[in-house]
């Protein structure tokens, strides 16, 4: 009789560990790829994690992912980390992304914050609303058609807007719509208004600086752009007057990539880029290996703190064809990263990979976090319609093999 019961004992014991397997999760994932429509985590490794069993991923990478699938007639929403577990069941009728571990979901008619263990932080009122983020402790929310900011504890601030955006390094742009037409500020985080709202145009704070802008002909968005200081003082050229530029990107560790138009009869009209300092004056000078093969025009120049790479498009006006390339600042000067490609990446013909990307992302961190050790990646697409992944030395991380892929 012992003998029986150890033996029926040993079989319940064995039936419920093969019952309870733990489902091997992918660590150090690093995007999402698609291949044949079927989502997968990857990581530098190559190790695949299917997320086949949802209909849709939400293409935001970061410690927690929104996916969904369809029930009836509708979709529902919920959270997997990045590792590829399900945390939160697909059950919300909205959802936003993690933002400083909140969420904001929807559900029977319903708009909530919670937290990734899926507690319920706070439910709106049925005034109020909001589909942004959380940044720096602060959330954009509208409220009987105005905008103000709910804090970390959920308190409403006692100001309202026509206009207002996130905070970005303790400043938040926001807007008044005056005489028909909207004017931009600033306030801080004590909402105290720090550039009076009397702007055309005005953006995020960075190295000390707010990009501004005037309009000349709004209806055709031309402005004409400055750089403004907390105190209200402008960036003045090396000459001592306001530095003024028909085209210019924010400051970006020190460095804002600006233009001037001009025309010929040849070409027609492009910009003719420069990139100043803090002080106004040009930050360096700049050359390109392909300089001499026929006129070329910029586009979306990004300057990245994070990498010291400079991304660009240019676009040979001689012969119309057009390819992104990626560019690396050293002594002042910038040059082409030859895109390089490791032996297991290369295909048979040894062909596709040395073609220039068309189409490419700024350099940023996965999961968005900047810690020690992280590589910054860039996405490229090349001619095929295929996407990669690369690092700031132009070295494919991941091939150029996929429909899909976000980071």
């Amino acid at each position: 009789m012992k003998k029986l019961l150890l033996i029926l004992f040993i079989s319940i014991f064995s039936f419920t560990l093969c019952g309870c397997e733990k489902e091997n999760y992918l660590d150090g994932a690093i995007a999402v790829v698609y291949q044949n429509d079927i989502p997968y985590l990857i990581n530098t490794k190559f190790e695949t994690y299917s997320l086949e069993k949802y209909d849709y991923i939400v293409p935001e990478f970061g410690k927690y992912l929104v996916v969904s699938n369809t029930k009836g007639d509708d979709k529902v929403y919920g959270f997997i980390k990045n590792t590829g577990e399900e945390i939160i069941k697909p059950t919300y009728t909205s959802a936003t992304v993690f933002s400083e571990d909140k969420a904001i979901v929807g559900l029977d008619g319903k708009l909530m914050i919670i937290n990734p263990q899926n507690d319920c932080l706070y439910t709106f009122p049925q005034n109020m609303h909001s589909s942004k983020l959380y940044s720096e402790d602060m959330l954009v929310v509208e409220v009987d058609g105005k905008y103000t900011y709910l804090d970390n504890n959920f308190n409403l601030a006692d100001i309202a807007y026509d206009y207002a955006a996130s905070f970005v390094n303790g400043y938040a742009v926001v807007g008044n719509i005056i005489d028909g037409q909207i004017q931009y500020g600033l306030i801080d985080k004590q909402f105290n208004v720090v550039i009076p709202l009397e702007h055309d145009f005005l953006d995020s704070y960075y190295d000390g600086y707010c990009r501004v802008a005037d309009a000349v002909d709004a209806k055709n968005n031309e402005y004409i752009y400055h750089f403004i200081k907390l105190d209200g003082t402008y960036l003045l050229n090396e000459n001592g007057k306001i530095a003024s530029y028909d085209y210019a990107l924010n400051f970006s560790n020190g460095v804002a990539v600006v233009a001037d138009y001009t025309t010929q009869d040849l070409y027609g009209t492009y910009k003719v880029y420069k990139f100043i300092g803090t002080d106004g004056k040009d930050a360096f000078s700049y050359r390109f290996k392909h300089e001499g093969e026929g006129l070329y025009y910029f586009e979306n120049l990004v300057y990245s703190s994070m990498t010291d790479t400079l991304v660009s498009v240019y676009r040979f006006k001689t012969s119309g064809a057009g390819a992104w390339s990626v560019l690396e600042l050293y002594d002042g000067t910038f040059e082409a990263i030859t895109l390089t490609i490791p032996e297991e990446f290369k295909d048979n013909e040894n062909i596709i990979y040395f073609k220039s990307p068309y189409e490419m992302t700024n350099f940023k961190y996965t999961n968005n976090e900047m810690t020690e050790g992280a590589t910054p990646y860039a996405r490229v697409r090349i001619y095929t319609g295929q996407y990669g992944l690369i690092d700031a030395t132009g070295t494919y991380v991941l091939p150029a093999d996929y429909s899909f892929l976000f980071y």
